[in-house]
């Protein structure tokens, strides 16, 4: 999450910002800030997706603990979970991949999905 804000969120909110001041001065707005500005709102709303499956398991690490000790594998798996999702924020602007990230319930419930998924996965690996 943090090298999302880092990497994709701030450097495109810097285009549109500037973009917004020379417009806002009379000069010319940058016609790449529709675009970077599309690619911040997508990021942004892959982090919250990202939340939800983090706070479950930050609140569940010292309750719930998953059985067995294969972390590297789930690990392994939950990035590439990560990724998966990161590429569809950084590549896809537009169809059924960001259409339920583009309303807050969508959000909501792509983030209870990645948590399943996640969470099935976990089981998976540590149960072997």
């Amino acid at each position: 999450m943090f090298l999302n804000v880092v990497l994709v969120i701030w450097p495109k909110q810097q285009i549109v910002i500037a973009s917004a001041k020379a417009a806002a001065s009379g000069g010319q707005a940058n016609a790449l800030a529709p675009a970077a500005a599309r690619r911040a709102f997508l990021a942004s709303r892959t982090n919250v997706v990202f939340s939800i499956p983090m706070l479950f398991f930050m609140g569940a690490a010292s309750h719930f603990t998953l059985p067995g000790g294969a972390i590297m594998r789930v690990l392994g798996a939950v990035i590439v979970v990560a990724a998966l999702l990161e590429v569809n924020s950084l590549i896809a602007t537009s169809g059924a991949t960001t259409k339920p990230i583009e309303k807050i319930p969508g959000v909501i419930v792509t983030g209870f999905v990645v948590w399943a998924v996640v969470y099935g996965l976990a089981r998976a690996f540590l149960s072997a």
